[in-house]
């Protein structure tokens, strides 16, 4: 169980009673002060409404509950006032939290909801395209942009001139993969490809060749040859043999014999995953017997894919397939067509806020926030930073601040301002400075970011203002992490750690921990070759005493060395025996099977109750001995920390 979700889990038990819905009272009025801090009646109604809204408002329950709120507000102000909040550990496991809870709120929903839609009517179909990349850097200054793009118009022109598209990829392309591929990306489909090449792609119809498509790779020529219903996802395993391409010719020679008589082996019967074991040269698949993990199109080298795919019943094994990587014997084990809407909804929806997906969705959102904010903008005053910067402004840090202009706003939102000034510091500390392009592209790609990074920093800071739900949420996680961590103090470790205690609060409650009658037995299990007639009668004639191993091996002529009879002693309850059979719970000698076999129960005695030893019930006495502590804990707290309850307002609530 990871921390967060025990967090959750404490909170749900120290809060564990039905709630109910309680008349409607004023929300800002304070029910309870726990040392001085307040609490209101809408606070406690919340809490007490989220575990349980359907049970009734009863006296009873909702002073049970007050009870155990009243526990946990002792607890969070005790680490409180030991500066649990404070510690730096603290404070970034609650801001790790908090990024993790703003990230819906930082983001258009409505939007993303189109996103995720989108992602699933694409993933119905796979598309087959081939492509021409003309590199271009993302910060590309614009002469060089407006070359590249001539560039990929005319190679367009020549293609709908009637050049072969393999033709003139091979001699145009600077996607290193045309070598051996002629840029026939395979099939694929949503998420497979980058954003702004796969939304072109889904556009286009089959024979169609794009214009020039701009992505952070450069410009793109996209040409669809081939469109076909989705052929979802497919789980396999695999025996591979490694051989590289650039391998020498003995070597691809004794990769491609070893194959062979991998598939001679399958062919005789041979188990496919005890040969994957035996033979696999992928060591991460070799111990599962070959299993991958589920792919669907684009995920995998094209041979395997098609090869996997062109599978068409579980069982099936394929023929050795060749690849960039060596030799692949590949047997099916499962397919799964694309799933439903709803059922896919979760993994829609975390997979749409990565990547370009998410830069789309923040720049929507961005300008949303622009107009609720009134954002204004003067970007006249990018000029003066422009013409002081040339080439060597990421390398000279002098006095810029105090140059003309530097001063200017840039742009303003409610109420906010940021100059000149600010953006050149932005600039400054940036993690990376582009080599291949003047300071004028940089400054003006650049500015956009910076703007949309403080309009969403500003909402980030405003989320607890803004959104009751989250500031609510933000404040369990809060009280959540200091109830953990002063618990494992206050409680859980130091019953751990606290030996000498743990042994005195077990003597002090001895009683409590006490075996049942027990049956104390000796199971006695024989060969077939042993004469089972006259080991009974042996068994039932002689007490424990008498009918020992040496005896009985001595008297039935068995030489101890076979092992034609074992012997094994057993205490237990009479309702949890590791045998079956008609055993009565009083000495005498019974058959009886164990695990599978034969087996001659002599019950031996009957153990009256008798106290346990430590070791034994430890970890029962540990949780018992942590309640000990932890009620013995809010008895100080109490003590320590005043808490006075509204009870005119505590009574409006009880039905």
């Amino acid at each position: 169980m990871n921390k967060i979700t025990h967090i959750f889990c404490l909170l749900t038990l120290a809060l564990m009673i039905p709630a109910a819905h309680c008349p409607a009272q004023d929300p800002e009025e304070v029910l309870l002060t726990v040392n001085n801090h307040p609490v209101t009646l809408g606070e406690f109604e919340r809490i007490y409404r989220k575990n349980n809204p359907d049970a009734p408002a009863d006296r009873e329950s909702i002073e049970n509950y007050l009870e155990l709120f009243i526990r946990f507000k002792l607890k969070v102000t005790e680490a409180m006032e030991q500066g649990l909040d404070t510690t730096r550990s603290f404070r970034r496991e609650l801001n790790k939290y908090r990024s993790q809870l703003a990230k819906p709120y930082l983001s258009d929903t409505e939007y993303n909801r189109h996103l995720m839609r989108e992602a699933w009517e694409r993933m119905q179909t796979d598309i087959r395209a081939s492509h021409i990349l003309i590199s271009l850097d993302e910060w590309a200054a614009p002469e060089d942009t407006l070359a590249a793009w001539e560039k990929a118009v005319n190679i367009r022109k020549r293609i709908l001139a009637g050049e072969p598209f393999e033709q003139v990829a091979r001699g145009t392309s600077d996607d290193p993969s045309v070598r051996h591929n002629g840029g026939d990306l395979g099939f694929f489909t949503a998420f497979s490809m980058i954003y702004p090449f796969e939304t072109a792609a889904c556009q286009m119809e089959v024979g169609e060749v794009s214009m020039p498509v701009r992505t952070r790779y450069g410009y793109h020529i996209i040409k669809v040859t081939d469109k076909r219903p989705a052929a979802g996802q497919i789980k396999v395993a695999h025996i591979m043999v490694a051989a590289s391409e650039k391998a020498a010719e003995e070597l691809q020679q004794q990769a491609k014999e070893k194959v062979d008589l991998i598939m001679k082996k399958l062919r005789q019967g041979e188990p496919f995953d005890n040969l994957a074991v035996e033979y696999s040269d992928d060591q991460a698949s070799a111990a599962r017997g070959g299993e991958l993990p589920w792919f669907g199109v684009g995920r995998m080298t094209r041979p395997f894919e098609e090869a996997a795919f062109a599978l068409k019943k579980n069982g099936d094994i394929s023929d050795p397939v060749r690849t960039e990587y060596g030799w692949h014997i590949i047997k099916r084990l499962d397919h799964r067509p694309v799933g439903s809407f709803e059922s896919m909804q979760k993994d829609l929806e975390e997979r749409v806020t990565r990547g370009d997906r998410l830069i789309k969705s923040q720049a929507v959102f961005t300008e949303k926030l622009k107009e609720e904010y009134g954002f204004t903008e003067f970007t006249e005053h990018l000029e003066p930073l422009m013409e002081i910067s040339g080439d060597s402004f990421f390398y000279d840090t002098g006095n810029q601040a105090e140059a003309p202009g530097m001063k200017a706003i840039l742009f303003r939102f409610n109420g906010r301002s940021y100059t000149v000034a600010d953006f050149a510091g932005y600039l400054q500390d940036l993690a990376f400075h582009p080599e291949r392009m003047d300071a004028r592209s940089f400054i003006r790609k650049s500015y956009h970011r910076f703007v949309s990074e403080k309009i969403l920093e500003y909402e980030n800071s405003r989320l607890e203002e803004k959104y009751p739900q989250f500031r609510h949420l933000m404040q369990e996680y809060h009280d959540g992490i200091l109830l953990f961590e002063i618990t494992d103090r206050e409680v859980w470790s130091r019953a751990v750690r606290d030996s000498a205690g743990l042994a005195e609060y077990f003597r002090q409650n001895r009683s409590n921990y006490m075996w049942a009658e027990r049956l104390d037995a000796s199971v006695f299990r024989a060969d077939p070759q042993v004469n089972r007639s006259r080991l009974e009668r042996f068994l039932t004639r002689r007490t424990r005493r008498e009918a020992t191993l040496d005896y009985l091996n001595r008297k039935l002529r068995l030489n101890p060395a076979d092992s034609l009879l074992t012997v094994e002693q057993v205490v237990c309850l009479p309702e949890n025996t590791p045998w079956q059979g008609p055993v009565q719970a009083e000495p005498g000698v019974y058959q009886a099977r164990m695990n599978g076999e034969q087996v001659w129960v002599r019950i031996n005695r009957i153990l009256p109750p008798e106290p346990k030893k430590l070791d034994d019930v430890k970890g029962p006495v540990t949780a018992d001995y942590q309640e000990y502590l932890e009620e013995q804990w809010i008895k100080e707290l109490k003590k320590k920390y005043e808490v006075t309850v509204n009870r005119d307002l505590l009574e409006k609530m009880y039905k």
